[in-house]
């Protein structure tokens, strides 16, 4: 993480931060920049060090942000369901019949998926938005990256950061070359840093449960008012991935 030097209100909603100035040895690349596999690798490594940190807290839900119960999750969810008639309307037959269906399908189902977070096995701290433009990865190309913008941190299951990451922003042909090897090298690097318990099958099942969440993205930045360009792409990748998955068979 970014060391932050100093901090004070600006406002009553907005506040300023100091932060170490890292400039001359770290970048942050420019949207849509893609980024080398080696920058790819990297950066998981930093997700599987701060989600080993807080592997299974006992301060998670108490003093490190706050746990879901099934109400809140269920609420949630169904937010997001109420605005797909809205975007359904918005992207007309830009969106085919058959991913009209599949989203209707899932914001209707049980909510398996969701209802995982009642369970407190393998929860940790993640960031939450692990794009590869929040990372700051080093101008050398040597050493670890820094993960920036913390805006949206949360105790939840660690590959959820790997799920938003890849699903949301790779599509199909870098998947198919880059995805299981890197979610292997991230089980590897848990279990380096001390993590027990947890297979890399149980990884997978959590991996594919956060793939069918990742449809709630493209959503959120429509009902936002973000332009089509930032989400629309998202909700393709989303969908690819979730069929790709059989995601289906988890609802």
């Amino acid at each position: 993480m970014v060391q932050c030097l100093a901090t004070a209100p600006l406002t009553s909603k907005q506040q300023w931060l100091i932060l170490e100035d890292l400039r001359s040895s770290h970048s942050n690349p420019p949207w849509p920049h893609c980024p080398t596999d080696k920058e790819v690798y990297a950066a998981a490594a930093v997700l599987a060090r701060l989600h080993a940190r807080w592997w299974e807290a006992p301060a998670l839900g108490s003093t490190i942000g706050t746990l879901h119960t099934e109400a809140s999750l269920r609420k949630m969810v169904y937010g997001f369901r109420d605005h797909l008639p809205g975007l359904f309307d918005d992207l007309g037959e830009n969106l085919p019949i058959v991913d009209r269906l599949l989203l209707e399908g899932v914001f209707n189902s049980s909510l398996r998926p969701w209802l995982r977070l009642l369970e407190q096995r393998a929860l940790t701290v993640v960031h939450g938005d692990a794009h590869p433009w929040n990372f700051l990865f080093p101008r050398s190309g040597h050493g670890m990256p820094y993960l920036i913008d913390w805006q949206l941190w949360h105790p939840d299951v660690g590959p959820k950061d790997l799920a938003f990451m890849i699903g949301l922003h790779w599509d199909r042909t870098a998947r198919e070359q880059l995805e299981l090897p890197l979610l292997h090298f991230y089980h590897q690097e848990l279990i380096s840093a001390g993590v027990s318990s947890y297979s890399f099958d149980d990884l997978m099942l959590d991996y594919r449960r956060c793939l069918v969440r990742n449809l709630t993205f493209p959503i959120i930045l429509w009902a936002h008012g973000d332009p089509r360009e930032s989400w629309r792409h998202r909700l393709d990748y989303a969908l690819a991935a979730y069929r790709d998955h059989d995601a289906a068979e988890l609802l």
